[in-house]
């Protein structure tokens, strides 16, 4: 567990450029083997993600989502509710707030618009 999380600090510190498999294992002090066998389960559970072009390792939005999960913290959803209901009153359409997800999209709140069709979902 101390290994993997040593690891996902690694790829959260290299941002949106990435690391190499390399730069962890240097970084961390484990053989490129370990390195790749932990990447590769946190790739599994969505907490890493690899640039296909750069073969680079990102963090993944599992990580996002857990961040999310400590509101008290940071109420993203409270902070957002104002200005999703000015948006749909403005516009009379349905907002919504979403994060990425890997290649899904995760709403984390809407507000309906004004219109007699509403998107709810």
């Amino acid at each position: 567990m101390r290994r993997a999380l040593a690891v996902l600090r690694i790829v959260a510190a290299g941002q949106e450029h990435g690391v190499r498999l390399l730069d962890v294992a240097q970084a961390t002090d484990l053989n490129r083997a370990t390195v790749h066998r932990l990447l590769q389960v946190l790739m599994e559970e969505g907490a890493v993600e690899q640039d296909a072009a750069t073969r680079r390792y990102l963090i993944g939005g599992e990580v996002s989502l857990m961040g999310l999960a400590r509101s008290a913290g940071f109420p993203l959803r409270a902070v957002a509710a104002p200005h999703l209901q000015a948006l749909a009153e403005a516009e009379g359409e349905t907002c919504f707030l979403t994060i990425r997800n890997g290649d899904d999209s995760v709403c984390l709140a809407r507000h309906p618009g004004s219109y007699a069709v509403k998107v709810l979902s």
